[in-house]
């Protein structure tokens, strides 16, 4: 092969080892980032569905400290302080912002009442 005859084939060789910034042509690049979704699509999956039921445990959770912090003020077993009520109001916040389905919103009710009478803000 002349010289001339072999320069296309050591551009082309070139074009997938260098990647020249103004030209965004890398085959290298898109080739290994489709090769990585393929592989990982399906960790990428299982991952996801394990993101939903640690956001759905969490939200179970604040729900069940909410109902379990209204149902004590309501049978006097323990006398709270702005603390703690604080920290309830930032649950809820929390559950809120989490996409909670609002079964709280009478138990909060409460407890803002409750905290009021104690001569909260």
């Amino acid at each position: 092969m002349e010289r001339l005859e072999m320069i296309p084939y050591i551009l082309l060789a070139l074009s997938i080892v260098v990647e020249i910034t103004p030209i965004k042509i890398n085959p290298l690049s898109r080739l290994l980032k489709w090769v990585g979704k393929q592989v990982n699509g399906e960790l990428m999956s299982r991952l996801t569905n394990l993101e939903i039921k640690v956001d759905n445990n969490e939200k179970d959770r604040i729900r069940h400290e909410i109902f379990t912090f209204a149902n004590n003020l309501r049978n006097g077993k323990r006398i709270y302080t702005y603390e703690e009520f604080q920290h309830i109001f930032e649950l809820n916040e929390k559950y809120k912002n989490m996409g909670g389905n609002g079964q709280i919103k009478i138990e909060m009710k409460y407890i803002q009442s409750e905290y009021l009478k104690l001569g909260g803000r």
